[in-house]
């Protein structure tokens, strides 16, 4: 068992040096190509297994995104007792 994890390893290990080297022998915009397939194929793959993101995880790049100004509305209770404007 040991020897068929190091095999697995080893062969990971390979690959990933294949792959880093066939990449080093392309011009950057191919790298960027590959990048941009890589991450299309790596974000399918997570949305098949139904990974168990949070909504964090999802909402973080738009968390502070619109500064209203208000702050948290849940410590702004004054703000949620005014009327709305007409």
């Amino acid at each position: 068992m040991v020897n068929s994890l190091q095999n697995k390893s080893s062969e990971n290990l390979n690959l990933t040096n294949f792959i880093v080297e066939v990449l080093n022998n392309l011009p950057l915009e191919k790298q960027q190509e590959i990048l941009l397939f890589a991450q299309f194929v790596s974000d399918k793959h997570h949305a098949e297994v139904g990974n168990n993101l949070s909504f964090y995880d999802v909402a973080k790049d738009f968390i502070g995104a619109v500064d209203s100004g208000l702050g948290d509305l849940s410590t702004n209770k004054q703000y949620l007792h005014q009327s709305l404007p007409q």
